[in-house]
């Protein structure tokens, strides 16, 4: 292109040709391509750090609870009285106005990897179910786990009986508060993330992650004795096992209310050891 000047001298500019500028588009798309995961770790390491900081406010209402009560709370919606373990630490979470039998979401109740409050009023963290509901011989023969809710003595004769709770001073003269798991992350696939109810394996006629505030069964406690899972939409029973979106680990909240992270690969006996508060054992040294 030539532009004249005032003394009429042509002055040249030389423009960008094509393969300059693909060039250009190919380092920015690698740059991007190259920056892409740093955030995705940054933004997954912001988000385990929220999701530890939810366990431990969860573990401090429900301490808190236990001071109130002399026991920590069941998550029992067989009832009576219904109610989860979510609905008894309400006003232990600054949530006293939250009505129940509507139930507003709570930012405290959601896993930051898997969802924002948009997802309405659901639920992200459960505990291990009593090994004894389904196993009423040895090994899990009278385990129980803090916040286990029902669980059936007699399996042949199929009569519930609501486990009446346990106290701190209970758990600290058996196993210790901290070699006892008290909440982990609930699984769920993936597909299920931003709402829709995936149906409980062992019930097709109910459904779970339903909301914070009802729902039985599988719902707000897992399988403590089939290990950890990372969520998936490949793994089945997913909604009946005890996993989470981080990669890697889980964040898990310990009794004493230390919050603390388990590899997946952890043995599925340990973790069912973990979750009972009663059936003799210690944290292995090596397993943080």
């Amino acid at each position: 292109m030539h532009l004249f000047a005032s003394g009429s001298r042509p002055v040249l500019r030389k423009a960008f040709t094509l393969i300059e500028l693909l060039v250009v588009i190919a380092i920015i798309a690698i740059l991007v391509g190259l920056l892409l995961p740093a955030v995705q770790k940054v933004r997954e390491a912001a988000n385990r750090i929220q999701c530890s900081n939810n366990l431990k406010q969860l573990g401090l209402a429900l301490h808190g609870y236990q001071d109130a009560h002399r026991k920590f709370p069941l998550d029992d919606n067989a009832g009576p009285p219904l109610g989860t373990f979510y609905t008894s630490v309400l006003s232990f979470v600054e949530q006293d106005n939250n009505n129940p039998t509507v139930g507003a979401p709570v930012k405290l109740f959601l896993c930051p990897s898997r969802r924002p409050v948009d997802v309405g009023p659901r639920d992200d963290y459960g505990a291990g179910h009593h090994p004894d509901w389904w196993f009423q011989f040895s090994p899990y023969r009278g385990w129980y786990s803090i916040l286990g809710g029902p669980y059936f003595p007699n399996h042949q004769g199929g009569t519930i009986t609501n486990y009446a709770g346990v106290s701190l001073g209970r758990l600290t003269n058996a196993d210790g508060s901290s070699n006892t798991l008290l909440l982990a992350h609930k699984g769920l696939a993936p597909q299920y993330y931003a709402g829709g109810s995936p149906p409980a394996d062992n019930n097709p006629e109910y459904t779970t992650d339903v909301t914070w505030f009802e729902g039985s069964g599988w719902e707000h406690h897992r399988d403590p004795t089939r290990g950890f899972f990372q969520d998936s939409n490949n793994v089945v029973d997913m909604q009946e096992l005890a996993g989470s979106p981080h990669p890697g680990a889980m964040p898990c909240l310990f009794a004493d209310g230390s919050v603390h992270t388990l590899s997946y690969t952890l043995d599925a006996g340990i973790v069912a050891r973990l979750w009972a508060w009663n059936d003799g054992s210690v944290l292995p040294g090596d397993l943080f």
